[in-house]
This record gives structure tokens, C-alpha cells and sequence, in this order.
């Protein structure tokens, strides 16, 4: 293998400039440019990437780089040094010289060296390939007990489902992805994975699910990422206008336009120039269309770097403004141009696209086979991607019940049966058997069949109050009447929560002490005890991760009295904790030390995944309780001032306080905090 990483100032400091130029860019743009837009090994585009391998090896050897540009270089070395394993780029890079933690940042260094195998793998379409990749890298970071690697691989992933059209399993991947990085504190984590779902929902044509979550990033992204919003807007406007909703999108065209002002990408402002033109068409200003088509297509000629999914659409956006100019002839050329594109670089979205205004075109022209064979296409395309994980779920609740409707019918006719042999078996053996002793026997049967139908039924009633009671053990009575009732729970938005966390202090080494299996039964201990304190005050147990409790009250219907409650709860655990801790000190034996936090503000509740329900919270709120906890002290309820605003008036009566002043709250800044007791 060639010397790598000494001697390539110049080239490294070129290459190390393009690769944060694609760093500022969303982590989901950087993945979509390289597994999806350039899917199938599109030679032109691929020019576009650094062909330096050595400067390439630079970047990736430089671990003061940010793991992304890292990441997208050695993607790119792999493509064109294919005698470079995974295991050779990692040992390239320098760890450091602790035993321990140079064994960690060994296997960090293999896990991002298998994301770029991955990233190469997807660039030229070999998806299976591309997935055992990032198999290899959650192994390691499985190993690591590395959640935010764990969870930066499930990313990988669902950006390469997103590319190519397996939108569904996009979802999927990425749904705890968001929840994941919530519970990490990485905002930015969860905006980049809220803004894959809503893509994905988008253009699966679920268009009231794609704004949530558009809207949920938006939120969390504040004022900060310029270009960032402006690429959403821009998407939301699209998936507005595929909806024929053309007013809206032309507000949402308008805001994104108002933030084109600064420097962007040049795809993302032809991106947006399709959508306004498809807007133009959808209000019938064929002229205005059209010569936003022209401008796009004659930019492209002259921008070496165009994207190639682009083109395509800007061709067919060409033929769609030439069809409503009257000029089909023309339209047909750039229709075909459009789906020739589509259909060599397997470009999902575009392809549609294509397909749906080639078929217009020949409507316009006649030529009714040609039509027809082309609107066939796009629906069986379409068709294919556009199942969403709602659908699976009502089609299983269909099943289940099609299938208890089932077992009645079939106990049904066994019994009906059995009437029938025992009639005819009599008939033939006593012929001589008066009316009178038909009619017993009759009546024997029908007895028959009303036990069995009886009893099946009580076994299905006993059955259907069985996963009833289950199910209410998982989710808030509210929240599962509304799942029983629709076969889906709406996400809904809270204005006032309180939200506590604790944690234990001395888990580790306690665990160290103890017996595996003596130690799950203090923790389950603690933790049912807790359960019963929740239950007393009204609040709603969340989960459990670890050692750490999470409660919360106000929901899922809101009431006045949450802080209180959680207060009364939190002192109570307190109490518990520490009446434990005085039996184990005089037993002699190891004990749980507790930290309590506590804030109060709005949340965003409701249901995750489509297996194994969970009901859970998200939003800063969740994130601010947990700081309250890693800040507060042992022995004590530390609650924020927001929580404080709504119970000071009963000091001196319930509860005392004592003010902490601001305290530093990582990620937080500093926060007035304070220590609350009974009174």
C-alpha cells in the first residue's frame, strides 16, 4: 500500500475546504447527494468528486475533522483504491496512547471507516452490500455500548432506503432514530432524522404527516441554518403542489424565497425554480412555466456540476409547459429526454415524474397505445412505493378481525355437523323411532351447538378483556381507546407538562458488589414502588432506561394541579430511597442514593413505531427534566424555576424551598434552580 497521510499540504488543504463546504450542508443533503442522486455510478457527476486519493487519505487520516467530511472522503478513496480494505483505513489514523481509550477510538475508527465502505457500496447502487456495511459498523458500536453510534448507522441506513424509493422502511429506520437523538440532547440529530421521515412521508403522498414532521424539525431548528430551511421549504412546497394544493405552495415558495437572498447551493435554487413552475401549470400560467423551464434548461448546459435527477425533472417540467402551450410535438422530445434520464441512473421520483407527463403527451398527440402503456408504467411504480406502515397496520386489524369472525363461523359448522352424523346415524340404526323421539334428538343437537357456541365466545370475550387489561398496562386508558377505536393515535401537542427524572447514584459500583440477579431485585423493588407512587398522584409513568425512572403529569389530559402532584410524588420517592438506604446501612449491606429533576413546559405525546407500542414524550421540555436531574444533588428535588412559577404560592404550607441560584446545565447555560422540600 502506498505511503498515505505525509507529504499533501497543498492537496490536503484544497480537499479539506471542500469537504466542510459539504459539512455545512445537512448531514441527510450529503447522504441523498451521494447514495441517491448519484445512484448507479453516474460517471459525469462522479467528476465532480476529488480524484487527489492521497489528499483524499489526508482528510480521513486528520481526525480534528468533522466524522462526516471524513467519512465522504474515504467513500470516495474507496471508489477509486478498491485495494484498500475497511481495517488497513482504520489503522491509518492515529488513536491515542492510553490502552483503554486507544482500544475505543480503534473501533470508533473502524466503525466511520465501514460507514464509508457503506456510503461507496450505495453510490453504485449495491444496496445489500451497502446494508452489510453498516451492519458491521452497529456491531461495533453495539460492542462500544455507543448509543449515539448506534444511532448515527440507523441514519445511514434510512438515507439509503429514502434513495432508493423504499420509503416505508425509510420511515421505519428513522422513527427511533428522532427519538433516540431527542433523548441524547442532539437537536440537531433529531432535526436532520425528522427531516428524512418527513421527506420520505412526503413523497409517499402523505401529505398532512409530511408537514408535521417538517414543521417538528422547523421548530426544533429555531432561526439558526439558513440553508437548511430554505431546502425544506422548498420540499414543502413541492409535496404541496404534487397535492394540487397550489396556494399554499406558493406561500411556502415565497418564504423560501425570501431566504434565497444569501448564498446556496445551486441545486437547491433549480430545485425550487421546478417547483414554482409546477405551481405556474397548476394555475394554468403556461407562459410563466415556460420560461422558467427554458432558464433552468439552459443553465444546466452551461453547469458542469449539475445534478443529474435535476435534469430530468427540469425536462420534464419543459414537456409539461410546452403540453399547456399547445405545442405537443415539442413536449414529446423533452418527455422522452426526461424518462431516458430516469430510467439510466434509476432514479425513482424522477421516473414517475416522467412517466406521468410522457403519458399526457401522447393523450395530447393521439396516439392512445402509447398513452395507456405509459400510464400503466407510473401506476405500477407508484403503486409499489406508496404503502405506508398505517396501511400495514389497519390491513393487520382487518386480518384479526376477519380472523375471530373465523373461529365463530368454524365452531359454527362443527357443531353443525356433529347435529347432522348424529340424526342420519339414528335414522339409519332406529327407523322404527317415533316423531317424538326425532324431535329429542334435534333438540339434543341444538343443545350441542349452543354450548359450543357459548363457550367459544366466553373464550374469545376472555381472550379480547385479557389484551384489554395489557394493553391499558402499556398506554393511558385515553390513548388506547383512541388506538381500539381508529387503529392509530394521533401525536398531540401540550402546552404545560411536568416532567421528573430520576436516577440513582452508586449504580455502578453497587452493581459490582451484588449478584446479577440481587440487583434486578432491589432495582425492580424501587422501581414498582415508584409505579404505586405515580398511580397515587395521578401522573403518568413514561419508561424506564437503565436505572433512570421518567414520569410525567398533566397527560394525557391536561390538568391544573401536575406540579404539585409530581412534587408530592418526587418527595415521596425521595423518602422511599432513603428509608432503604437506613435498612441497608444497618444491615450492612450496599444501598441506592437518588437525584430527583424536575420542569414543567410543552411536550409533544403519543405513540411510537407499529410494533410494540410505547407511549412517550418528546421535545427541549423532556431534555431540560434530565438536566434538572444530572445538576440536582443527592437526596434532593431539584425542580427549575418554571416548575417553581407554578407551586411558590404553596410555600409554607407544603412545600419549602431553597434557592440554588443559576446553575450551568450542559447544553443548557445557566438556569435558576432550587431545592424543594415538604414544608
Amino acid at each position: 500500500m502506498p505511503e498515505r497521510c505525509v507529504n499533501v499540504e497543498r492537496r490536503y488543504a484544497w480537499h479539506l475546504g471542500y469537504a466542510r463546504y459539504l459539512d455545512a450542508m445537512p448531514r441527510g443533503s450529503i447522504l441523498f447527494f451521494i447514495v441517491g442522486i448519484l445512484l448507479c455510478g453516474n460517471t459525469s457527476a462522479q467528476e465532480t468528486w476529488s480524484t487527489d486519493v492521497d489528499a483524499l487519505f489526508a482528510t480521513w487520516c486528520d481526525t480534528t475533522v468533522e466524522r462526516y467530511p471524513r467519512t465522504i472522503a474515504l467513500a470516495q478513496a474507496f471508489s477509486y483504491d478498491s485495494t484498500i480494505s475497511v481495517e488497513q483505513a482504520s489503522r491509518l489514523t492515529r488513536t491515542g496512547t492510553v490502552p483503554g481509550l486507544a482500544e475505543r477510538q480503534r473501533k470508533n475508527q473502524l466503525a466511520l471507516a465501514w460507514h464509508a465502505r457503506g456510503t461507496m457500496h450505495g453510490f453504485y447502487a449495491r444496496t445489500d452490500s451497502a446494508l452489510a456495511s453498516f451492519a458491521e459498523a452497529t456491531k461495533i458500536y453495539e460492542s462500544l455500548n455507543d448509543r449515539a453510534g448506534i444511532v448515527l448507522t440507523q441514519c445511514y441506513i434510512a438515507d439509503l432506503f429514502l434513495a432508493r424509493g423504499r420509503l416505508t422502511e425509510a420511515v421505519c429506520t428513522m422513527q427511533p432514530a428522532a427519538q433516540e437523538y431527542l433523548l441524547l440532547g442532539d437537536t440537531m440529530g433529531a432535526v436532520d432524522a425528522l427531516w428524512t421521515i418527513a421527506n420520505a412521508l412526503g413523497s409517499q403522498g402523505n401529505l398532512s404527516a409530511s408537514t408535521r414532521e417538517y414543521r417538528r424539525a422547523l421548530d426544533l431548528l429555531g432561526n439558526k441554518h439558513v440553508y437548511r430551511r430554505f431546502a425544506w421549504l422548498s420540499e414543502l412546497a413541492g409535496f404541496h403542489v404534487k397535492a394540487g394544493l397550489v396556494d399554499t405552495a406558493f406561500v411556502l415558495i415565497h418564504q423560501a424565497e425570501a431566504l434565497a437572498s444569501g448564498r446556496m447551493p445551486t441545486e437547491a435554487v433549480h430545485a425550487l425554480r421546478i417547483t414554482t413552475a409546477r405551481a405556474h401549470l397548476l394555475r394554468k400560467e403556461c407562459g410563466a412555466a415556460l420560461e422558467i423551464a427554458r432558464a433552468l434548461l439552459d443553465s444546466s448546459r452551461h453547469d458542469e456540476e449539475q445534478l443529474t435527477l435535476l435534469v430530468s425533472e427540469m425536462e420534464s417540467t419543459m414537456a409539461e409547459a410546452l403540453l399547456c402551450k399547445g405545442n405537443a410535438r415539442a413536449a414529446l422530445q423533452h418527455a422522452r429526454t426526461g424518462l431516458g434520464i430516469a430510467e439510466q441512473y434509476d432514479l425513482v421520483i424522477a421516473h414517475l415524474a416522467a412517466l406521468r407527463v410522457l403519458g399526457a403527451v401522447y393523450k395530447a398527440l393521439g396516439d392512445a397505445p402509447q398513452a395507456l402503456a405509459a400510464l400503466e408504467r407510473y401506476h405500477a411504480m407508484n403503486d409499489s412505493i406508496s404503502s405506508t406502515a398505517a396501511t400495514a397496520a389497519a390491513g393487520n386489524a382487518v386480518l384479526a378481525s376477519e380472523f375471530q369472525r373465523q373461529q365463530i363461523g368454524d365452531s359454527v359448522r362443527v357443531a353443525e355437523t356433529r347435529v347432522r352424523d348424529a340424526a342420519l346415524a339414528e335414522g339409519r340404526l332406529q327407523r322404527e323411532r317415533t316423531r317424538r323421539n326425532i324431535f329429542l334428538y334435534a333438540g339434543l343437537g341444538l343443545l350441542v351447538f349452543g354450548v359450543v357456541v357459548l363457550r367459544q365466545r366466553r373464550r374469545i370475550q376472555k381472550a379480547l378483556h385479557r389484551s384489554d387489561e395489557l394493553l391499558l398496562n402499556i398506554l393511558p386508558e385515553e390513548v388506547a381507546a383512541e388506538l381500539k377505536a381508529k387503529g392509530s393515535a394521533e401525536a398531540v401537542n401540550l402546552d404545560q407538562v411536568t416532567v421528573l427524572f430520576t436516577d440513582f447514584k452508586g449504580f455502578t459500583a453497587m452493581s459490582e458488589l451484588v449478584t446479577p440477579k440481587a440487583l434486578v431485585r432491589d432495582l425492580n423493588e424501587c422501581f414498582s414502588a415508584f409505579d404505586h407512587i405515580t398511580e397515587k398522584y395521578g401522573i403518568e409513568k413514561i419508561k424506564t432506561i437503565g436505572d433512570a425512572y421518567m414520569a410525567a403529569g398533566g397527560l394525557p389530559t391536561p390538568n391544573t394541579t401536575h406540579a404539585t402532584d409530581v412534587i408530592n410524588a418526587a418527595l415521596e420517592m425521595r423518602d422511599f430511597i432513603a428509608e432503604g438506604k437506613a435498612r441497608k446501612i444497618a444491615a450492612g449491606l450496599p444501598y441506592f442514593e437518588i437525584r430527583i429533576g424536575v420542569h414543567t413546559g410543552p411536550v409533544v405525546a403519543g405513540i411510537v413505531g407499529v410494533k410494540k407500542f410505547q407511549y412517550d414524550i418528546w421535545g427541549d421540555t423532556v431534555n431540560t427534566a434530565s438536566r434538572m436531574e444530572s445538576s440536582g444533588e443527592v437526596g434532593q428535588v431539584n425542580i427549575s424555576e418554571a416548575t417553581y412559577a407554578l407551586v411558590h404560592e404553596h410555600a409554607g404550607r407544603l412545600f419549602t424551598f431553597t434557592p440554588r441560584g443559576k446553575v450551568e446545565a450542559k447544553g443548557k447555560g445557566e438556569i435558576e434552580m432550587y431545592f424543594v422540600a415538604h414544608a
